[in-house]
Formats: C-alpha cells, structure tokens, sequence
C-alpha cells in the first residue's frame, strides 16, 4: 500500500496530511519502529 508517490499524491488530494500518510504507509506496511520518546521539550532551560 502507499508504494508509489502517485498514491500517496492521491491522498494528499484527498485532504490527508503528510504526517498521517507516513503513519498509514508504516503501519500497512508492517514496520516496527523502535525509538526513545522525545523528551526535550519537557525540559525547561533556565
């Protein structure tokens, strides 16, 4: 699914946005993400 840009251009005709796109394209296609969460933007700098 998503395999090709002319799909995925296809979607973003639709009203998807990009962020979801890579998100269906993940998922559909059956990675695993592996990764630390993003916590820097609960540090605050003094």
């Amino acid at each position: 699914m998503l395999e090709t840009s002319k799909e995925r251009a296809e979607l973003l005709k639709k009203g998807f946005a990009g962020k979801k796109i890579e998100e269906l394209y993940l998922v559909n296609n059956k990675f695993k993400i592996v990764a630390f969460p993003r916590i820097m933007g609960f540090i605050r700098s003094e």
